[in-house]
């Protein structure tokens, strides 16, 4: 929604695979007037294509409510009542080829430490159109896949701190400062970041 408000030539595909976040993505769409330049798909990116289950998060007192915050959903906090659901899966290349995209410019990913797995099913797709890749890291977890993975692609690193965009050597750390998105921008979309970097936002 933010992005289709800010650039109106903005054409945006929203993936979400729990059916009920999928409903508050359509609602939030269809209120703000962008149904037709933003298309929502209710799958789950995966390493492969199939289906898979998903687990979210059930509230007894409030069945028909539901929970949107997605760490709940990988079983990092116990003692909660999940149901499962069975979801289409697909690979980031093969959801790429199937829309039949022409360009990709930015990809935004938060799916809570099964990012490298997904980014790794899209490597063909990625290494055409060297997209910034706006991608959650979580502390100790896939830091190091992802580095990896990026590195061999040409990729550099940028971590948005001190309320700067700013380029640094990795994205690997040694002691755990919280949940952050990290900007991995190859050099020939260096164009597009430039005039954010040093800035106060």
């Amino acid at each position: 929604v933010l992005g289709a408000t800010v650039n109106r030539a903005l054409s945006i595909y929203a993936i979400e695979p729990s059916s009920g976040t999928f409903n508050f993505l359509e609602n939030n769409i269809k209120l703000n007037g962008f149904s037709k330049r933003v298309k929502s798909f209710q799958l789950a990116l995966s390493n492969e294509c199939g289906s898979i289950e998903f687990f979210s998060v059930y509230n007894l007192k409030y069945p028909n409510i539901s929970n949107l915050s997605g760490e709940h959903n990988t079983g990092t906090k116990l003692g909660l009542i999940t149901k499962a659901e069975k979801v289409n899966a697909m690979s980031l290349d093969a959801f790429i080829s199937e829309n039949n995209l022409k360009k990709l410019d930015l990809i935004k990913i938060d799916t809570e430490g099964s990012e490298n797995y997904i980014i790794e099913s899209g490597l063909r797709k990625i290494e055409e159109f060297k997209p910034i890749i706006i991608c959650e890291t979580l502390f100790d977890t896939i830091e190091k896949e992802l580095e990896s993975t990026m590195t061999k692609l040409g990729y550099e690193f940028y971590d948005f701190y001190d309320s700067k965009l700013n380029k640094v050597p990795s994205i690997i750390r040694n002691r755990d400062n919280g949940v952050r998105n990290c900007f991995f921008v190859h050099p020939e979309k260096y164009d597009l970041i430039e005039e954010f970097l040093g800035l106060d936002f």
